[in-house]
């Protein structure tokens, strides 16, 4: 739904900003966010994430997801102290790559950009770090998930 609203008394010739409903930032929550093995602290973090999503803040939203970040990076290799440090630590312990590197830092710096410089992101900006940390979270949940598949999967018989 598209809403403008206006005045008879208003300026002639002044344009006027639509607000959406839904916004036009708000996405679904991924199918996995409700299956078992998804940690609550992600599922209530993410519930804020969407929250702010559905109610076009986008640098809250921005904000929320770069603390979601700091919270895999910590579950993952502890606190470094800074998410240098913590990048750091995955790279070393081989649960990232330097690809990986990449892509998580350009959206830690997204989210610091937010909450630091009151950059505000763009739509597809946010729903790009919104995949970035869905994506973190969702390897961290196909680790444990496979674990648990090759431990019921039969063995090959030998011949």
């Amino acid at each position: 739904m598209r809403r403008v609203e206006w005045c008879s008394e208003d300026w002639p010739g002044e344009t006027y900003e639509p607000t959406f409903f839904p916004p036009r930032v708000s996405r679904r929550k991924p199918a996995w966010l409700g299956r078992d093995g998804v940690e609550s602290i992600y599922v209530g973090m993410l519930d804020e994430v969407y929250a702010a999503l559905h109610a076009d803040s986008r640098r809250l939203a921005m904000m929320g997801a770069r603390a979601v970040i700091d919270v895999v990076i910590g579950r993952a290799v502890g606190d470094q102290g800074n998410f240098s440090k913590g990048l750091d630590a995955l790279e070393k312990g081989d649960l990232i790559g330097k690809r990986d590197r990449k892509i998580i830092a350009a959206a830690i710096d997204a989210g610091s950009a937010a909450m630091h410089r009151g950059h505000q992101p763009t739509v597809d900006d946010l729903n790009v770090v919104i995949d970035i940390v869905e994506r973190m979270i969702q390897a961290e949940i196909l680790e444990a998930k496979a674990k648990e598949l090759a431990a019921t999967t039969p063995p090959r018989k030998r011949v």
